[in-house]
């Protein structure tokens, strides 16, 4: 039809009025309730929420016997979720769940509903919708983020041995899906945490793993750090150039890799090359707030450069003392 040949060219605008012009030559055509949704659908691709949910609302009056209800419903609550109106968006999800079960929209909106409550802070709710999701439907393409919400609600709820299970069962049971390398980061904060340092740095070893260079640059910071927590020093500079080599362009993460990389000379009081650490990032970053904090540390590390560097001299003197 017209509609979808302007879609095709890219010209939302004409086939939103082919739309028009076509369901008011034809308004009982059979073709109207598709393309009014696709009209409604237009609009949400547009961001213009508002007026897609009033077409979707407007589309099951219209329509009250419609095959296309659940998807109308479904994306009117989508909508109203990302126009800010959380609990309008509920009651529309919750519309599809109960009156039609059987439609694969059904889970989609179990999944949205319980994603509205975790976003208002209601995890046990959420955590409720999730947790169905994965025992019902283990094999969906949405029970692997299920399995990691229901972990985040756990951790948010401050049931930690619970969080840690599902973040581990997650890495069993979907090794593949991009999430079980952020479920192995997530471990690696929990077992931290716990005290259980050799943990730690194994899950978090796994997490420097993703394909996903702002999840891989983050796990080695962590790493890296957690050995500098352990006095671990050596192997945790090593590490946090290790990361200042890989990930050039995380400007954030490169930049505080090199202030701990002075902090782990600062605790061992190897102020000089502290001094070092902190003027490699001056030369890295013309970020004015990294510059100012560095600054700040350089000027902190002077008095302590006079104690430690004594001049040739003096030092030739001490020694000649009887």
């Amino acid at each position: 039809g017209l509609q979808w040949s302007s879609e095709k060219l890219g010209d939302k605008h004409e086939a939103d009025q082919e739309a028009q012009s076509f369901m008011a030559k034809y308004p009982t055509s059979p073709y109207s309730p598709d393309i009014e949704l696709r009209l409604a659908d237009s609009k949400f691709h547009a961001e213009d929420y508002a007026a897609a949910v009033t077409q979707y609302q407007d589309f099951t009056q219209r329509y009250p016997q419609s095959p296309l209800l659940p998807r109308a419903y479904f994306w009117m609550g989508t909508a109203q979720v990302k126009d800010g109106k959380m609990n309008e968006g509920a009651q529309a999800f919750q519309k599809v769940i109960r009156l039609y079960p059987q439609d694969p929209l059904a889970l989609e909106s179990q999944f949205s509903l319980a994603s509205v409550y975790f976003e208002q802070g209601n995890f046990a709710q959420a955590l409720a919708g999730y947790s169905d999701l994965v025992s019902r439907y283990p094999d969906h393409r949405l029970a692997p983020h299920a399995l990691f919400n229901s972990a985040v609600c756990e951790k948010q709820m401050g049931k930690g041995d619970q969080a840690l299970e599902d973040f581990a069962r997650l890495t069993q049971k979907y090794p593949s899906d991009p999430l079980a390398f952020e479920a192995q980061v997530q471990r690696g904060i929990l077992l931290e945490k716990a005290g259980r340092s050799a943990d730690a740095l194994a899950a978090y070893a796994e997490g420097t793993k993703s394909p996903d260079p702002e999840l891989a640059v983050e796990a080695s910071f962590y790493h890296a750090d957690l050995r500098r927590e352990l006095g671990q020093y050596p192997q945790a500079v090593r590490e946090f150039n290790d990361l200042v080599a890989r990930f050039p362009g995380e400007d954030q993460w490169v930049v505080t890799a090199m202030a701990q990389i002075a902090k782990c000379y600062e605790e061992q009081k190897k102020y000089e090359k502290a001094y070092q650490a902190y003027e490699r990032i001056l030369k890295y970053t013309k970020d004015k707030a990294y510059q100012a904090a560095t600054l700040k540390h350089l000027k902190a590390l002077k008095p302590f450069l006079k104690k430690t560097a004594a001049p040739p001299a003096a030092s030739a003197a001490r020694e000649a003392r009887p």
